[in-house]
């Protein structure tokens, strides 16, 4: 039987043979501390090893709190990102935090903080907060995910980069859910960040409130250079197309960065010659005089990355 008082926070968690890490998850978010109901979904990706089980066994103990959902069919696999479509149309509350099942919280008052700063500031739609990356390849190695320090960030930062890791982040559920989501296929976490901060600006706490862990079966541990260009050139143009003109600058920096990006770090895939390099060049620090002067010392370094050939595909 489910609360009466309807969730305030809707915690999303999305897994796929995380047997492993699922419990350490979940078990951060049955120690939150919060004066408010919340309720928690998690999405299991058809998972071949326990983790549906895991997950079963909380359920049958929290049934008020949980209300998941198990494929088939594993959806990750597919074309199209579906996954976060759908847990995000499941979600009740108000407000939205994330945590995948290989990451974890270690504050029992991260709800609370957040929730309690987003009451108060309606003009904020997100909040976030320092996360500690561990390796599991190099046990002992640690660093912070951001370097950002407590702060407000506007929506022209938010394009500029990554603030904070996912499971850092609350946000509130109108600030997303007002956009035709089925245009988007690669909802990636900066692009989900962008949107966002259409509607109001970010702010980042000094507190490390959770943990990022990189193993070698992860989304990062998995990725290539060969799956990871093509991929962020359609999540920037798929974020284009839902914003329109709201998007133009931001549009054009990040693409002309990602292509220049390549360009010099992996040449043997970028989609170009020398001349193409050379103009995606110009154009992300011409843009980046324009939108972020105070980058400007940093992008003339990569001057130098300019001499040499460049092999086209």
């Amino acid at each position: 039987m489910k609360d009466e008082n309807p969730p305030l926070v809707s915690i999303l968690c999305i897994t796929y043979n995380h047997e492993k890490y699922i419990t350490q998850a979940i078990e951060g978010f049955l120690m939150q501390k919060t004066t408010f109901p919340f309720e928690i979904i998690i999405h299991d990706d058809a998972s071949t090893d326990n983790t549906a089980g895991i997950i079963k066994e909380y359920e049958a103990k929290y049934p008020y709190l949980f209300s998941n959902i198990y494929q088939t069919e594993n959806l990750y696999s597919k074309t199209n990102r579906d996954i976060l479509k759908i847990v995000f149309s499941a979600a009740h509350g108000k407000y939205i935090a994330i945590c995948e099942g290989d990451d974890y919280w270690i504050d029992t008052d991260k709800l609370q903080k957040q929730v309690d700063f987003l009451e108060e500031n309606p003009k904020f739609s997100a909040i976030g907060h320092q996360t500690e990356i561990i390796y599991e390849n190099y046990p002992g190695k640690t660093e912070l995910f951001s370097g950002y320090s407590e702060q407000t960030l506007s929506k022209k930062k938010i394009v500029q980069s990554n603030v904070f890791h996912t499971n850092a982040i609350v946000f509130r559920k109108d600030a997303l859910m007002k956009y035709d989501l089925t245009i988007a296929k690669h909802l990636v976490e900066h692009a989900l960040f962008i949107l966002i901060a259409q509607s109001g600006k970010f702010y980042i706490l000094p507190d490390i409130m959770s943990v990022y862990r990189r193993h070698d079966y992860g989304a990062a541990g998995t990725s290539t250079p060969e799956k990871a260009y093509p991929g962020q050139i359609l999540w920037i143009r798929e974020v284009r197309e839902i914003l329109g003109r709201r998007f133009f600058w931001g549009y054009h920096f990040l693409s002309s960065s990602v292509h220049f990006y390549y360009a010099i770090n992996h040449p043997e895939i970028f989609r170009g010659g020398l001349f193409k390099r050379n103009f995606y060049f110009f154009k992300y620090i011409t843009l980046t005089l324009l939108l972020y002067p105070r980058n400007i010392k940093t992008v003339i370094r990569l001057i130098p990355k300019l001499s040499g050939s460049t092999k086209s595909r």
